[in-house]
């Protein structure tokens, strides 16, 4: 992110971002479930990270409803985002204009093995808010 920097709030989640874009439209505030950074690292590789969070601010901080898919139980409610071979699994909060990225994984296995981890990060993202 070459213009906008990570920075942690108060709660232990990641902020990125300005709060409108060139055009005056308010963007969305993105934040980051702390292992995002901690664990999802080092799974899917620094270079496939650095595509999902390119993916992230062009998108998701922009329209996360148009440019993401609805997922499906157990994780219905939720949103991903198709970006090289990687999976970012997400959560738009409407009330507070916000997007939580929950995770960002591999394709391949995402869905099958994370899910339980998907949903443990949401309900963790609701406790700190």
């Amino acid at each position: 992110m070459p213009k906008n920097k990570k920075t942690a709030n108060k709660q232990g989640s990641h902020t990125a971002g300005d709060v409108s874009d060139p055009l005056g439209a308010a963007v969305w505030v993105i934040r980051f479930a702390p292992q995002v950074a901690d664990e999802d690292l080092d799974k899917v590789g620094h270079a496939a990270f650095e595509i999902a969070k390119k993916a992230i601010d062009k998108k998701l901080k922009i329209d996360p409803k148009a440019y993401g898919a609805h997922l499906h139980d157990p994780l219905h409610g939720l949103y991903k985002v198709k970006t090289s071979h990687v999976r970012i699994a997400y959560h738009i909060e409407e009330a507070a204009h916000e997007v939580w990225v929950l995770i960002i994984g591999d394709r391949r296995d995402i869905w099958e093995r994370e899910q339980a981890e998907i949903l443990a990060r949401l309900e963790e993202e609701y406790r700190r808010h």
